[in-house]
């Protein structure tokens, strides 16, 4: 029997991956854009910030509109436990399927929250409305609990999704609107079931994971903390803050010649950087800082990265817009005029200048997740 189930697992698996190879991912989008030029979805005012055009935020929108439960093709690293666990992703995790994998479907409803929370006026904003309703309807929730309650699930996502539901759910209860608030509370018992996973689990680490990738310990640090102070969950507070003490607080001379990596669409390096950022006062923060990347300054400009390949140049975009989130949390704890400030001010809107056009292109590789990438890097800049 367990040699059946360890055939059924790879056939799966195997499946899963012709079926995402089978389409054509470098196809066009149906977001077209030939009408738009990268400038129309940015602007920078008068305090050196950049902001998202009303027409860089339907940019985004139109990618949540094309992949809202597209159920296939569909990745994901699943166990299976008996043959009662081979399921089509619609009906494992009925609230959070599409988008190609479970943590897509949930950082994109973050970007739906989020964009209707910073544009009133959106013109997609009533379709986000019925959809995130329909996501978020009671009988979903109690299907994905009902995955996550199996012993077996419960490191399913961790950290990198589990994180996102976290900060999905910050970003409702911190949405004054009557109806983000009754998703709010739909959404709760799932939330509160991830929060006791991703602290048990967050708690129990001894080592980080330093890639950058889906494992990458110091992004699942900054959404659960972002999460917890939105929440005033003090004891999760102190245990990112103390984790991340623990596991960054002695590290030197960061190795950021060899980043990025073939497949890296996080700044291991720089993350690192930005949680520290968050769990020190400003005097304790530049000392580490200075030892942690000595070079932080020769170091930029940034250049944005590129690749031939869809998959690759996707995640590389992704790189790009993350190092800039990164940059602007560490300017938070840089004082304006010390030596250097506007120079990382200026590499991280040059990184999001230089990506933005390549997003234009319309891959499908692109447009199930980096429209969250987008946002947290031009948002972060108005902190």
């Amino acid at each position: 029997m367990n040699k059946i189930l360890t055939l059924l697992l790879i056939s799966c698996f195997t499946i899963s991956t012709v079926m995402c190879q089978s389409k054509k991912i470098t196809s066009k989008s149906k977001t077209e854009s030939s009408s738009s030029k990268p400038e129309d979805l940015y602007s920078i005012d008068a305090n050196d910030k950049i902001t998202l055009t009303l027409k860089g935020a339907s940019f985004i929108a139109k990618w949540n509109l094309e992949n809202y439960q597209k159920e296939f093709p569909s990745g994901a690293i699943l166990w299976f436990n008996s043959l009662d666990d081979v399921k089509r992703p619609k009906e494992s995790n009925p609230a959070f399927y599409g988008y190609f994998d479970w943590h897509s479907a949930v950082h994109s409803h973050w970007t739906m929250v989020k964009l209707m929370k910073m544009y009133p006026d959106l013109p997609e904003a009533k379709q986000f409305r019925s959809m995130i309703d329909r996501t978020l309807d009671t009988a979903n929730i109690n299907g994905e609990i009902r995955f996550f309650s199996k012993d077996y699930n419960s490191g399913f996502e961790y950290p990198y999704g589990q994180s996102w539901l976290l900060r999905l759910a910050a970003e409702l209860h911190s949405w004054d609107d009557p109806q983000a608030q009754i998703w709010y509370q739909r959404l709760l018992p799932l939330t509160n079931l991830i929060g006791n996973l991703y602290f048990n689990i967050t708690y129990q680490s001894v080592l980080p994971d330093r890639y950058g990738h889906h494992e990458n310990t110091a992004f699942a640090l900054l959404n659960g903390l972002y999460y917890a102070q939105e929440m005033k969950d003090d004891n999760l507070i102190k245990i990112i803050q103390y984790k991340a003490q623990q596991f960054y607080s002695n590290d030197r001379n960061a190795p950021v010649l060899f980043e990025p990596s073939d497949q890296d669409f996080l700044s291991a390096n720089f993350l690192e950087a930005a949680i520290m950022s968050r769990v020190m006062d400003k005097g304790e923060y530049g000392s580490w800082l200075h030892n942690f990347l000595p070079g932080l300054f020769q170091l930029l400009p940034a250049e944005a990265f590129q690749a031939q390949d869809s998959k690759t140049n996707s995640h590389l975009k992704g790189y790009n817009l993350t190092k800039a989130y990164c940059l602007n949390l560490i300017l938070q704890q840089i004082n304006k005029d010390a030596p250097g400030y506007q120079k990382v001010k200026d590499a991280s809107h040059d990184l999001v200048k230089q990506t933005l056009p390549l997003l234009m292109e319309g891959s499908e590789d692109d447009s199930h997740w980096l429209g969250s990438f987008i946002l947290l890097a031009i948002t972060s800049d108005q902190q």
